[in-house]
């Protein structure tokens, strides 16, 4: 997995979580990007941890088969 840096829209914190799978920046804050790419290079750790947590976080709650799953029970669910 790659360490992801992402914006706090809305959206994205319904499928991210800070400093769990992404480290979350103010979108129009361009100092907090730069902030967030500095602390990322060189620190290893962090980038590992970041990565392997999105990845597993990927293939658990949104892969294609995960994503067609829950369709289709909300689909079962409405006949």
């Amino acid at each position: 997995g790659k360490a992801i840096i992402s914006s706090n829209l809305p959206a994205l914190q319904e499928v991210l979580e800070n400093d769990v799978d992404t480290i979350m920046v103010q979108a129009e804050n361009v100092n907090k990007w730069e902030h967030a790419l500095k602390e990322l290079i060189g620190n290893t750790e962090t980038v590992r941890k970041l990565g392997e947590n999105a990845r597993k976080k990927a293939k658990k709650e949104y892969s294609w088969e995960i994503r067609a799953k829950t369709i289709l029970d909300g689909i079962e669910e409405l006949i």
